[in-house]
């Protein structure tokens, strides 16, 4: 169900988990609400993992602008004290979305899923890899170039099966 909490300056009510930043009937900054996600936050309803990240950093920007705290000095104290709470709210929701693997790791979680485990055969493969890097620099250069390579491999096929499960949803 839906909260659809009164603006505390005019009343009207609003839904509170698509996270305005503003009222919509008279404009005044309201208070986050605890529930809203972090892609309500920046815009992106649904949650989703495939996201343009240069279109989520401008959404965060322009939101971060709106209600920056020095827009507020001259403002009353609740409106301060808004301000000042959706600046943090908004910095916490591009910290949660603003890289794939941070999206992947917030939509996981907001399934249920604790912090997946490290298998036991890639804390073997980890353990290897530190020892052939312990060599010498070249074999540490070998080492992290075969690594960079593989994490990429790992987040392409992890973005790809991400996308399967946005177009599902």
């Amino acid at each position: 169900m839906t909260p659809y909490v009164p603006c505390r300056a005019c009343g009207a009510p609003f839904d509170a988990l698509a996270a305005p930043t503003r009222c919509p009937a008279c404009g005044v900054v309201v208070e986050p609400h605890p529930q809203a996600t972090p892609f309500a936050r920046l815009g992106v309803i649904p949650p989703r993992f495939g996201v343009d990240d240069a279109a989520l950093e401008q959404a965060w920007l322009q939101r971060s602008r709106q209600v920056h705290p020095d827009r507020f000095a001259r403002r009353p104290d609740a409106e301060r004290r808004a301000a000042a709470q959706q600046t943090a709210a908004l910095n916490d929701a591009w910290r949660a979305l603003r890289t794939p693997f941070d999206r992947a790791v917030w939509l996981v979680g907001s399934v249920g899923v604790a912090e997946p485990r490290l298998p036991q055969a890639a804390l073997v493969e980890l353990m290897e890899l530190r020892d052939e890097a312990a060599v010498d620099a070249a074999a540490r250069a070998a080492v992290v170039d075969r690594c960079a390579v593989r994490f990429a491999e790992v987040m392409a096929r992890a973005a790809g099966e991400l996308q399967v499960v946005d177009a599902a949803a």
